[in-house]
């Protein structure tokens, strides 16, 4: 549960979020052809554990954004960092760990990987991405220690990945 007003909390898209009774609910007309993002306020974070409900729509392609930072520099609200994405059509994507405007896709979902410190990712365990059937509301989990990073839906494990590259990884963000 949320408090507040989603203006005193967040900043960035905000009128493509509602934050009533204490849920933050994020909404498009399918018009969309960029990413959009808000922000929490709070200072940069680190280590941390977020478990949200979020309705997966057939189409959707959406994700819950971490250690990342803004960067108007490249577009209103533009984030940059790490992403848990959304993406129930393709289980291959839904639940893995993407980079944002960064290294891109850094661990499919069913795999572990670690990347080196020259940025170089290697798959030490892959198994058949879960299906998770799309228009129905599923539990997601981030857990994040260091470089160490776990990704969940409904209690099974999607995504981790161990972020060696001291050029590349982020230890903290928004």
């Amino acid at each position: 549960m949320l408090e507040g007003s989603l203006a005193d909390s967040w900043e960035g898209s905000l009128d493509d979020w509602t934050l009533e009774d204490g849920v933050l609910t994020g909404t498009t007309d399918g018009s969309v052809k960029v990413n959009r993002f808000i922000t929490s306020k709070t200072a940069p974070i680190e280590d941390f554990e977020l478990e949200v409900d979020v309705w997966v729509s057939a189409r959707g392609n959406s994700g819950i954004q971490y250690r990342s930072e803004v960067r108007e520099d490249l577009g209103p609200n533009v984030m940059v960092g790490y992403q848990c994405d959304v993406v129930a059509a393709t289980p291959k994507y839904n639940g893995m760990l993407y980079e944002e405007r960064g290294r891109r896709i850094l661990c499919h979902t069913a795999e572990k990987v670690v990347t080196d410190a020259d940025g170089q990712g290697w798959v030490v365990e892959s198994t058949e991405p879960p299906k998770f059937a799309p228009e129905t509301w599923h539990r997601y989990k981030v857990r994040v220690v260091g470089n160490h990073h776990q990704h969940w839906i409904d209690g099974q494990k999607t995504a981790e990945h161990f972020d060696l590259d001291p050029n590349g990884r982020s230890l903290s963000g928004r």
